[in-house]
């Protein structure tokens, strides 16, 4: 008997999922889409570098590169920039008896002409490129143009929606979804030389697709009437 009872119960579970179902989906609606496209230009820039010192034994030369590195990172940051650490290289000594020390950095600094001033400060303070200046979009610049442009969409969409609604003498009623995506086509790089031939940058498009429907007022209880 109680296994019959659950039976029952889930017979009459299943019949009433289906019937809302059948009301949602009978449910009049106006779907509308309007896309737009956005360029972002690059905000960050990182380098290869390299940063090294000479003196007659290594602790000494570490002693040195440290004092340079150190004073290359103040310069760095007061740019919005900063550096990585990373490995260190001793070389042969020289036929004046001198030990070189060289370490391995990574440099990252806002785009534009704080870029051009990270270089020069290298060179200051013992170190040079190793690498070309390469240029992008960081996550954080992109995201509020993206969502800059889901907003703008969003009011395009909803004006494309009264207007149909205008045009078929139907009142709209109450966002039913929305959905966005994202054109994978429309990263699209556009490459272009900042310092010469020795860097390039590239500006990133995204192309947004905003999709929502509407329901339309009134449309449900004329329907059930």
């Amino acid at each position: 008997m109680r296994l019959r009872h659950l039976i029952t119960l889930l017979i009459t579970a299943l019949a009433f999922c289906s019937s809302a179902q059948a009301q949602h989906e009978l449910k009049p609606l106006i779907t509308v889409s309007a896309d737009t496209w956005v360029r972002v230009e690059p905000d960050r820039c990182v380098m290869a570098a390299a940063i090294s010192a000479k003196a007659q034994t290594a602790e000494e030369a570490h002693k040195i590169l440290s004092k340079r590195r150190s004073a290359l990172a103040q310069q760095l940051s007061a740019l919005g920039g900063k550096l990585q650490e990373q490995g260190f290289k001793l070389g042969k000594r020289g036929a004046d008896g001198a030990l070189a020390l060289e370490q391995q950095l990574l440099i990252e600094t806002q785009s534009g002409l704080d870029s051009a001033k990270a270089i020069d400060s290298l060179s200051k303070n013992g170190a040079e490129p190793r690498s070309n200046l390469r240029c992008f979009v960081s996550e954080e610049a992109a995201g509020k143009e993206k969502d800059s442009a889901i907003e703008q969409a969003s009011g395009t969409a909803k004006t494309r929606a009264q207007s149909v609604a205008k045009s078929l003498n139907i009142t709209l009623g109450d966002v039913h979804s929305v959905v966005v995506t994202e054109d994978p086509a429309g990263a699209v790089l556009r490459t272009r030389k900042l310092w010469g031939e020795s860097a390039a940058s590239s500006d990133e498009v995204f192309h947004i697709i905003v999709t929502t429907r509407f329901v339309v007022k009134g449309a449900e209880s004329a329907h059930n009437h």
